[in-house]
């Protein structure tokens, strides 16, 4: 799961490099096969991503992590429901710190 929350991040990263780092139209106006993003776009498109990985990392991971704790504990299939509890927090608390850290 972190390798693929791992990737998830590292490719929004580098589109967001490669978006922050676009050259501008000054280099030839006239050649259409380059992509150029200039002023407001450049800007609005930088921002996009941003937001997109902040809910990504933020709000949609949670329930994800969540959820594979849920599933894990489950197919380990404790007696009591306090070992259940205390294994499950223990998952979610190992989840959340490998993906802050």
């Amino acid at each position: 799961m972190t390798v693929i929350m791992l990737f998830v991040t590292g490719s929004l990263v580098h589109l967001y490099m490669k978006l922050k780092f676009i050259q501008s139209c000054d280099a030839d106006p006239y050649d259409k096969t380059q992509i150029c993003l200039t002023g407001f776009t450049r800007w609005l498109t930088i921002l996009c991503q941003g937001i997109l990985l902040g809910l990504i990392v933020d709000i949609i991971q949670w329930p994800i992590l969540k959820w594979f704790a849920n599933y894990f504990t489950t197919l380990e299939n404790y007696k009591s429901e306090e070992a259940y509890e205390k294994h499950y927090t223990i998952k979610v608390f190992g989840f959340e710190w490998l993906t802050r850290a």
